[in-house]
């Protein structure tokens, strides 16, 4: 027969108490406890069709996969993720698309809890989201980018 290490002298059982919280996964009265929540995302004028989804804290995963779980539609139709990369600011993941969408069209992210794996970094798994809109972009801002698509000015008097 064991001994009851409550009985014991100086102990109170607590550090074995514990143990059984922290390995069912318990955390310390306040530690972060909160999932990380969605915030926001938009499609803009870049090389590649890409949405920028930004949520209210940094976010992780422990396999690096920010595409399972994913859906991201352009005017109903579910789209193909070609990548989905964290940013170096963590709360920001962007998701490249193997085709392109256009200024007029309807576009939405959506994420499934138990097909993913996006987490906060104290391990709190981001909830299931239901579709959000993302901002469409496209075509609204002015880039000088290349040749063809710059100005040039002239000026007169003395620089």
């Amino acid at each position: 027969m064991g001994a009851d290490s409550s009985r014991l002298p100086g102990h109170h059982g607590l550090s074995w108490l514990w143990g059984v919280i922290t390995r069912r996964g318990g955390a310390p009265a306040g530690a972060d406890q909160t999932p990380p929540d969605y915030s926001s995302s938009e499609e803009g004028d870049v090389t590649n069709p890409t949405v920028a989804v930004t949520f209210n804290e940094a976010v992780n995963s422990d396999t690096d996969d920010y595409v399972t779980g994913v859906t991201i539609k352009v005017n109903s139709v579910t789209q193909t993720l070609s990548s989905g990369t964290r940013q170096s600011n963590q709360a920001l993941v962007y998701y490249v698309l193997a085709t392109s969408a256009d200024a007029n069209d309807d576009i939405t992210w959506e994420y499934s809890d138990a097909l993913g794996n996006i987490e906060d970094l104290a391990n709190n798994q981001l909830g299931d989201v239901t579709a959000k809109i993302v901002t469409n972009n496209i075509n609204t801002h002015v880039w000088f980018d290349n040749d063809a698509d710059s100005s040039h000015m002239v000026t007169a008097g003395v620089l």
